[in-house]
């Protein structure tokens, strides 16, 4: 029998833990995963880049499984790893330091992501410059983190630093810009400035609407954001017509019967202004 390397055999059952954790199988990935630890980790003593894939794919197992216990553990190990085999200042250093830092901001621990997201930055920053897509999405994820804590001035700067970094290198209309306005209103709308987050929903909606057209289940969410904003503004009829517009493309792209799609029907059956535009056959959107 041919004798295989140990590295390739080891990231020969990483790339099949990684297929069924992209899959949803997360049971039966486990084994997979733990299996290429087990063999990289007798390879050059564990000191190789192949080991840090497969400890973060056994962490991303364990966190979407919801065993966060273990998911933290091993997300720091793989930082651990890596830092270990490639020194400080690497790029997947930087990708352990936000995914690490993601686990603590979805765990509540926002203190101990902040720091996390701020090295990935700088590391980010020194190896593929201040204007890269890549810095974008790590300075994107730490808006969410000050926003979450409620730093909302410092969160607003991170996300028009983002914007402005994407719009250099990818453009006047990427997703992910819209993206950043989304959560550009959404802060606005938090702090009471509800004309600020009209401009920005707007500013989203006109990429999406660009990106993917107006009959998009992308779309959708951005009718819902339109129909909680009018409802804080106490334009019912704008918000009823945005939530019409919701269900619609809801109902047309999941079915009536989606958890999404129920839950705006909810917010239509149990407002003051459904009577006069809506059905329980069908929700009619009268708005133009």
């Amino acid at each position: 029998m041919t004798n295989v390397d140990p590295k390739v055999l080891g990231h020969r059952y990483y790339e099949a833990a990684e297929l069924l954790l992209n899959l949803g199988h997360y049971s039966s990935a486990i084994p997979y995963a733990e299996k290429a630890i087990q063999i990289l980790e007798r390879t050059t003593f564990g000191v190789n880049s192949g080991l840090g894939y497969a400890v973060n794919c056994l962490a991303r197992l364990y966190d979407s499984m919801g065993n966060r216990t273990k998911a933290g553990q091993l997300y720091e190990k793989a930082l651990y790893v890596r830092k270990r085999s490639l020194g400080n200042n690497h790029i997947l250093v930087a990708n352990s330091l936000n995914n690490l830092a993601i686990f603590c901001q979805g765990n509540d621990r926002l203190w101990d992501a902040l720091p996390l997201f701020k090295s990935a930055i700088e590391i980010c920053e020194k190896l593929k410059g201040k204007n890269h897509p890549d810095v974008a999405d790590f300075l994107n994820n730490m808006a969410q983190c000050l926003e979450k804590s409620q730093n909302y001035e410092e969160a607003e700067e991170m996300h028009n630093k983002s914007i402005q970094i994407r719009q250099l290198s990818q453009g006047e209309f990427h997703p992910k810009i819209a993206a950043s306005y989304i959560n550009l209103g959404n802060i606005n709308k938090a702090v009471g400035n509800y004309n600020n987050a009209e401009k920005y929903y707007n500013k989203a909606h006109e990429i999406n609407v660009a990106v993917y057209g107006e009959d998009h289940i992308i779309i959708a969410m951005d009718h819902e954001n339109y129909g909680d904003l009018y409802t804080l503004m106490g334009n019912t009829y704008l918000a009823s017509c945005s939530f019409k517009k919701c269900y619609d493309i809801r109902r047309k792209f999941l079915g009536e019967d989606h958890e999404q799609t129920k839950r705006i029907f909810q917010i239509i059956e149990n407002s003051e202004w459904k009577a006069a535009s809506y059905s329980t056959s069908r929700v009619h959107v009268l708005c133009f």
